[in-house]
């Protein structure tokens, strides 16, 4: 008589427990990972290996988290107490640590961005855009680029994130950027001429 084997990872042993974390969903319909709701999660663990997986698993759900609600960056002094990301309330739970911090390059001192998706993507977007709407040799300004008539993925794209993208399409000479000024200030009054 054949007797089946358990799935790997699990032993014939009755008495094998398992545990079953649930999955929260945010009011946004942002479904975090079950790792969301163990609790160690949200305290730095002493073991070197063991931090370095939580970081990953940290640095991951940043990027989901961020890419689900286009959020481009968040202040480090505020984030951890109000950015849901870094609070579960249903295990009474806060980040004790500064996981943005370990898992993310500053920009400045006060704020993290975020990079859900590469340059070269960014920058192929908008360049598309330029090339599928006879844009090129024009003039536009930064705003335009990332307003609603530049289309849904570009629309509200962060003037950091697009300056970065934008410097991408000018090392391959595909534009260049312009200075511009809008009563005096300059900004969003930029432009950039695509080639």
């Amino acid at each position: 008589m054949e007797q089946a084997l358990p799935p790997s990872g699990e032993s014939s042993n009755s008495s094998n427990t398992k545990c079953t974390l649930p999955i929260v969903v945010a009011k946004s319909g942002y479904k975090f990972p079950s790792i969301y709701s163990f609790p160690p999660f949200f305290t730095k663990q002493p073991n070197p290996q063991t931090w370095a997986h939580q970081a990953q698993l940290w640095q991951e759900l940043i990027i989901s988290y961020c890419r689900f609600h286009r959020l481009f960056k968040f202040e480090l002094s505020s984030a951890s107490q109000t950015l849901e990301l870094f609070n579960n309330a249903s295990i009474s739970r806060s980040a004790e640590y500064d996981p943005q911090r370990t898992s993310m390059s500053q920009s400045s001192p006060t704020y993290v961005v975020v990079y859900f998706h590469p340059l070269s993507y960014w920058s192929s977007l908008i360049y598309n855009h330029v090339l599928s709407h006879g844009l090129t040799n024009s003039v536009m300004t930064l705003h335009e680029l990332s307003s609603d008539e530049a289309g849904p993925e570009l629309e509200g794209l962060d003037g950091f994130v697009l300056r970065k993208a934008l410097g991408v399409l000018v090392k391959q000479g595909k534009a260049k950027m312009l200075k511009g000024t809008l009563d005096g200030v300059g900004g969003e009054a930029d432009g950039v001429k695509f080639f």
